[in-house]
């Protein structure tokens, strides 16, 4: 066969998985079509509607149709069942976690910010587009939360973190205006520890011009010991950064995956 017919061969295959793909409710990037042109549909073993199904969040990223609340949990008897891809996203009280999630779902109010941080203390758990979950750990870290509720934090946490099978990464969102605590690295020491990548995003960075944001994103990764350009620069104000934690979240997939697939991201400055 020459390399003319083979590629005609393989554009009629992606037509008619796309095809297929779209009467489901699945809108298939670009790159990942043509990543299958490249003869990608093969990987593992995947058939090629497969190899493009396992994508749905990649595809799909762009593209919110709905976004639902499930239901607060605070023991794995009361999680949804681990029937689909799940992404968490932690962070310290008052950091913009709620801001961050709802400018990616394009929503305004869908999770709630309290008048009062720190007084959520709950997995709250909501069903994107009717294929992936987005969990809501509750804020660490604020000084006024009596001693009793602070000490639940940790074990909830952990125990959602080893006993939740569906999830591929955990979103750690950090104020970009000061550096991490303990607590900050404490978690990302429980996600290397049971192998959950996680995506490290800096918010608020509206409140800096740019040079400070560089300055502040470069003195945060030397604390974290990592490539600054594995650290996403986020404004829910502005929008910077919404794409580059799509893309990131999109690398996504299993527990166990390469850790450097979710630290390594397109520059968002």
């Amino acid at each position: 066969m020459s390399e003319i017919e083979h590629f005609g061969k393989k554009a009629i295959e992606v037509f008619s998985v796309k095809k297929c793909l779209l009467f489901e409710g699945v809108s298939p990037s670009f790159s990942i079509l043509a990543e299958h042109l490249r003869g990608a549909q093969n990987v593992h073993g995947a058939s090629k509607i497969d190899f493009l199904r396992n994508h749905h969040l990649q595809a799909s990223q762009m593209n919110i149709k709905s976004a639902t609340f499930i239901t607060s949990a605070v023991k794995p008897s009361q999680y949804p069942l681990p029937e689909r891809p799940e992404v968490a996203f932690a962070g310290r009280s008052n950091v913009g976690k709620s801001s961050l999630i709802n400018t990616l779902l394009g929503r305004k109010n869908l999770v709630k910010t309290s008048s009062k941080p720190g007084r959520t203390q709950t997995l709250n758990f909501f069903l994107i587009n009717e294929s992936f979950y987005i969990t809501d750990l509750p804020g660490y870290g604020y000084a006024k939360v009596p001693e009793a509720v602070r000490k639940k934090w940790g074990p909830m946490v952990e125990t959602y973190l080893k006993s939740r099978t569906g999830l591929g990464a955990v979103v750690v969102i950090l104020d970009i205006r000061r550096l991490p605590n303990q607590a900050d690295h404490d978690l990302l020491e429980w996600l290397a520890h049971y192998e959950i990548p996680e995506i490290v995003v800096l918010t608020k960075a509206d409140k800096l011009n740019r040079n400070k944001q560089a300055r502040q994103r470069a003195l945060i990764a030397k604390d974290l010991g990592r490539d600054p350009s594995s650290l996403i620069v986020f404004s829910a104000a502005t929008g910077l950064g919404k794409q580059a934690v799509w893309r990131a979240l999109g690398k996504g997939g299993r527990r166990g995956a390469s850790r450097s697939a979710f630290l390594t991201v397109e520059d968002s400055l």
